[in-house]
């Protein structure tokens, strides 16, 4: 290494010109403005521009941190996090040079919270939001016995008051739900679905103090086992992706609190248990697309990973359809686990959950899968449900997931994907069997996103927060 007043270089080398005359003009680094904990990485890439206008990524650069006891970097500009603070990482070649700033946080543990009633029994689905308007994230959960939502409102700091209780009048069980805006008012509303007797998604909307008016059935529409909220026709209202037993299905937003009639999508696979479901731009063209998880069965085979590439006006291409590498996949999240641009796929079987990489047209790589999370359990029922989500907000996806047979909730931050606890990353936690729903989000307000998990079977929800310590 050779030291330039406070900075640590690495890596010198690399001509700052091209041949033909053409020279570099400028270096940017990216990611700008990024954040770590100490303990984890983030991989910096330098791109240069050049006189003829023209960019192109830089490998052979002078990587540097002005503050190397907050943050060092190696000669390919993988930077880690040292100590809590700040430091600049600059990118240099033949006297240009281009910087950002990255940002090294304290340690990041997770500490379990509190367990607590569900307001019912039975739980089915668990969703954050600010239902009462006052900047703080609170808690809904749908109880199926009782047909009820219970809110559970936040004071800011991971600590909630009594349940609200909205009963849905129905004759049946109430099942997941899914949050959003759907009358653009500012408060959050709900859309959940029945799951026994006659079936319906029906949307609750809210009142802004924990509360919520019951709106007529969506028409055509039956209950699900898992909702997506999202704009699919780019007319700024939000709408809705369905997976249900038989068929993934599409309810366009108006806006007002109403949705246009459900249409169900060709039928992808048999039999058509859609326990899974992930909408993004898996294929690269801008335009939402919907993967599911058909459940497969030990008569119907091992189960299937279902595609269809979306059009941008809200209607979608034929099913493509590839098998998965075991019956039952239950729950399916969608995020870009290895930092390539393209979007992965997070898949939960019973006994484990596996990460099959995006390769940007639509397809994935089912061969070389990643570890998430693994049990001696050899049982076919119940499940792991997964979620994925940047919990640090360092641009990288995490991975939460709970199983319902151990009752082990894991939260696994990028840089322990594939690893087994007790790892560095890897925060585990043995609650009660029955482990069902997740939901993320900023609970007491440290900047890092915590986790609420619903037991079915304990009528219970419990909360697990951030602390840096």
């Amino acid at each position: 290494m050779a030291l330039c007043g406070s900075w640590i270089l690495v890596s010198c080398g690399g001509s700052a010109n091209r041949p033909g005359g053409v020279t570099l003009q400028s270096i940017s680094v990216s990611p700008q403005n990024s954040a770590v904990s100490v303990g984890q990485t983030q991989q910096f890439a330098a791109t240069g521009k050049y006189s003829d206008g023209s960019t192109q990524s830089l490998t052979s650069v002078t990587w540097s941190s002005n503050t190397a006891t907050v943050g060092s970097i190696s000669s390919s500009g993988l930077a880690t996090g040292v100590a809590a603070g700040t430091t600049t990482i600059g990118a240099s070649s033949g006297g240009i040079s281009g910087s950002t700033m990255l940002t090294v946080n304290a340690t990041l543990t997770y500490l379990l919270a509190a367990t607590r009633g569900s307001g019912g029994t039975h739980p089915k689905g668990v969703v954050v939001a600010d239902f009462n308007g006052d900047g703080k994230l609170d808690i809904a959960v749908s109880n199926f016995d009782q047909n009820a939502v219970a809110v559970f409102l936040n004071d800011g700091s991971g600590n909630f008051g009594a349940p609200i209780i909205t009963t849905v009048q129905i004759t049946n069980g109430l099942g997941p739900l899914a949050v959003g805006d759907f009358n653009e008012d500012g408060k959050a509303d709900l859309v959940v679905a029945t799951i026994s007797g006659p079936q319906a998604s029906i949307v609750l909307l809210g009142h802004g103090d924990g509360t919520f008016g019951q709106q007529p059935p969506i028409p055509n529409s039956f209950g699900f086992f898992h909702a997506k909220v999202m704009d699919l026709n780019g007319d700024h209202h939000e709408d809705l992706v369905f997976a249900g037993n038989g068929n993934i299905s599409v309810s366009l937003g108006k806006g007002d609190g109403t949705f246009a009639a459900t249409t169900p999508l060709p039928s992808g696979s048999f039999p058509g248990t859609y326990l899974g479901l992930a909408v993004a731009d898996f294929n690269g063209d801008g335009k939402l697309d919907i993967a599911a998880s058909d459940s497969g069965s030990p008569t119907a085979g091992v189960g299937k990973l279902v595609f269809y590439a979306g059009n941008g006006d809200g209607t979608f291409a034929n099913a493509t359809v590839v098998d998965l590498i075991a019956t039952s996949p239950g729950s399916l999240a969608s995020g870009d686990f290895n930092s390539d641009g393209k979007q992965d796929v997070l898949v939960g079987f019973p006994n484990n959950g596996l990460i099959a990489f995006g390769k940007g047209d639509g397809t994935f790589d089912l061969v070389n899968l990643e570890f998430v999370y693994g049990t001696n359990f050899t049982t076919t029922n119940g499940g792991v449900t997964v979620v994925a989500s940047d919990l640090t907000k360092n641009g990288k996806s995490d991975a939460v997931t709970s199983d319902f047979n151990t009752g082990t909730l894991q939260i696994s931050l990028n840089s322990a994907l594939g690893k087994a606890p007790p790892s560095n990353g890897i925060f585990s936690f043995a609650l009660a069997p029955g482990l069902a729903d997740i939901a993320v989000g900023d609970l007491n307000g440290d900047g890092i996103q915590d986790v609420v998990v619903t037991n079915y079977q304990t009528g219970e929800i419990t909360i697990v927060l951030s602390k840096i310590q």
